[in-house]
């Protein structure tokens, strides 16, 4: 069937206009001759069984499945004849066209196309014809011509086919090719899994062994999970998957079940880590980095001791990053003398620094209920350089003059300090109690600047939480969290204090700065909710700027952050602008362009972070409903599309509303079901 001649392909006919045409003849398997052609089909070589002649350009093929189409003359890579044989009789075009494919196939492998291709320039086209002369020098000695473009053809990793001819490819594509082959091969196998996986999910079995590594499967079915439709994996999984764009919810839930079929289901905040880009670990490299760093004796030199005054660190329970504690080192009838004490991480830390890069693309510290992931190792941030008490320690310390209604700057100075006492709010409001002539005195003072802030336009912070106990996971208990005793607002006026007086330094020395800025609100939007139900001034978006430009929202006429430089990055980049500058060499960080980049990541990295946190903290609030279905809450309806804002739990929720409740009406809500898989919580309206 293969031993024969070949018939050169033609260029398509084209029809004239008006031309009427016979329909194509039918291939006659009881022809003596028969014609056969190679073309593409779905990306694969196909052979066809072809009508006599060809009618109006366009040729009828029958084909291995045992159909017919329509194919025309210019879409024949290559066809010939071939006598019909005695056993052809009876069969189908399909049979013939099968055995066929093995007989091209069993005398193609005797071919030495790789011994072809190598003797060939690549790159250069080779009409069909001069590679036959090579290959087969004599008519009738070597395999039929089909045959060799038959395996050049499928030899498509070594030669590539164009109009006619042949082109070596150079080696370099060769091996891009084979690893781009592999790759597809890959693919394959996780696409056939991922559908073993589906369809044993759906019939309620349990899912099939994993590819090999099974970590890569879980990690990408966790990866579909955090990112939905942004994972680097969902063109190759949704569909075997069963996943729908437009159902993200649905996608995770679904996903979940497989993971915790197969005993690999690390929990929600886990997967929102992920999302955030949160790393739960550092390397070891910068483990031990840090370490180093940690055994660093105490540096004193050009630095003030602050250690004879009795001083406090104001936190909340369980902090181990102890960044800022306050002395108060002079008192008279008019005023108080008070030091900010902010802790100085190690000043070799900077670009190209493998630690420092860490902290860059952290950017922030991320507190969890299910833990805590710092900006740097635990040996600096809650250890070497924590303002631990009983451990001396350099910071940058900012020194005030305190009286009723306003506080006088006297400068930064580079000290040595060794807090009293780490206090959480309970024992820093006890402090503030017992010592009402110095302490108590230092709250009321704040408290005035606090207040004084305010009658020029700043807005309260929002102090509101809502505290988990996990003690006992089958049994959550809530208490709500009012971070708003003196010693809070203590701290957080006194902090305050400290950036805005670093942005007027950096002001004033012309330090390049990244600014916290906010533009006035219009008056329209002043007293406007946010959207977790904080007030503040909607609408005047707060930002980094390498231009200074007042914080309206804290009434401050310039602010830069120092006061966090163990939890936040761009703090660590403006106290070391300012420790530079202190010690007569300039600023650290001159290049405005890098500036401005931190400030950039600085702003949408701190909002993704603030989103993890978030979405962590409100799935351990939907776990404390779902085990207390019927519980009753005040809500406030926020939009007529069925949404509610729980105002104890701050937390959304969705209600089927009755035709009398409108948007803004608050009221009593009851629990009535929560999915922990798709994010949410139901209520009815308590009548």
């Amino acid at each position: 069937m293969v031993s024969s001649r070949r018939i050169p392909t033609r260029s398509p006919v084209h029809r004239p206009a008006g031309h009427s045409s016979r329909p194509p003849s039918e291939p006659s398997l009881s022809s003596e001759i028969l014609r056969f052609g190679l073309f593409y089909r779905r990306q694969e070589v196909a052979i066809g069984l072809l009508a006599v002649e060809p009618s109006g350009g366009r040729w009828l093929v029958h084909t291995e499945d045992n159909g017919r189409l329509l194919l025309p003359e210019g879409r024949l890579l290559y066809r010939w004849e071939a006598p019909a044989e005695k056993k052809n009789a009876g069969e189908t075009a399909a049979t013939i066209l099968a055995r066929l494919r093995r007989k091209l196939g069993k005398e193609a492998r005797t071919l030495r196309v790789a011994e072809l291709h190598a003797t060939l320039a690549p790159g250069k086209a080779f009409p069909f014809e001069a590679l036959a002369q090579k290959a087969i020098p004599r008519e009738g000695e070597g395999p039929h011509p089909a045959v060799l473009f038959f395996a050049l053809l499928r030899n498509h990793g070594l030669f590539r086919f164009s109009q006619g001819s042949f082109l070596p490819r150079p080696s370099e594509e060769i091996s891009r090719r084979k690893r781009e082959a592999a790759q597809r091969a890959s693919e394959a196998r996780w696409q056939r899994k991922a559908q073993q996986w589906q369809e044993a999910l759906g019939a309620g079995l349990p899912p099939p062994k994993p590819p090999a590594p099974s970590g890569e499967f879980f990690r990408r079915l966790e990866s579909l999970v955090a990112f939905d439709r942004r994972s680097p994996f969902w063109d190759l999984l949704a569909g075997p998957l069963g996943l729908r764009p437009s159902e993200p919810a649905e996608n995770g839930a679904r996903l979940k079940g497989l993971l915790e079929a197969a005993g690999q289901w690390r929990g929600w905040p886990r997967m929102w880590l992920q999302w955030g880009g949160v790393a739960e670990n550092f390397p070891p490299a910068l483990e031990k980095k840090a370490a180093g760093l940690a055994a660093r004796p105490v540096g004193r030199a050009g630095r003030s001791d602050f250690g004879k005054f009795p001083t406090f660190s104001f936190d909340p329970p369980g902090t181990q990053d102890f960044d800022d504690a306050c002395s108060i080192l002079a008192a008279d009838s008019g005023s108080l003398q008070v030091a900010v004490h902010i802790a100085e991480p190690p000043d070799l830390l900077g670009p190209g620094e493998p630690l420092f890069g860490e902290a860059e693309r952290r950017m922030a510290t991320v507190y969890t209920l299910d833990g805590i992931f710092p900006m740097l190792p635990a040996a600096l941030s809650a250890g070497r350089h924590s303002l631990k008490a009983g451990e001396e320690r350099e910071v940058l310390t900012a020194i005030f003059r305190l009286r009723e209604g306003e506080a006088a700057f006297e400068g930064f100075e580079r000290g040595l300090v060794r807090v009293t006492g780490n206090l959480d709010d309970a024992a820093g409001d006890a402090l503030i109690s017992a010592e009402p002539e110095t302490w108590g005195r230092l709250a009321r003072l704040t408290a005035g600047l606090a207040a004084e802030r305010s009658a020029r336009g700043a807005v309260p912070g929002n102090h509101r939480g809502v505290a988990i106990d996990r003690t006992d996971p089958a049994r959550l208990r809530l208490a709500p969290l009012e971070r708003s005793g003196p010693s809070q607002r203590l701290v957080e006026e006194l902090a305050i204090l400290c950036n805005r007086e670093a942005g007027r330094y950096c002001r004033h020395h012309r330090l390049p700065a990244i600014y916290r800025v906010q533009p006035t609100p219009r008056p329209a939007l002043v007293g406007k909710t946010g959207p977790g139900g904080e007030p503040g001034p909607a609408g005047a978006r707060v930002r980094f700027s390498l231009r200074g430009a007042p914080h309206a929202g804290l009434a401050c006429d310039r602010y830069v952050q120092v006061t966090a430089p163990l939890r936040r990055f761009l703090d660590w980049v403006m106290q070391r602008q300012i420790v530079s500058h202190l010690g007569g060499g300039g600023p650290a960080f001159r290049d405005a362009a890098q500036l401005q980049r931190w400030a950039e990541e600085a702003q949408r990295r701190l909002a993704i972070l603030r989103e993890v946190e978030r979405k962590i903290e409100d799935d351990w609030k939907r776990r404390y409903l779902a085990q207390n279905i019927g519980l009753e809450l005040w809500g406030q309806v926020r939009e007529k599309t069925a949404t509610l804002w729980l105002e104890e739990m701050m937390l959304p929720a969705e209600v089927e509303l009755p035709g009398a409740v409108s948007r803004g009406m608050r009221g009593r809500f009851r629990v009535a079901a929560v999915d922990l898989d798709r994010h949410q919580v139901r209520v009815k309206v308590v009548q």
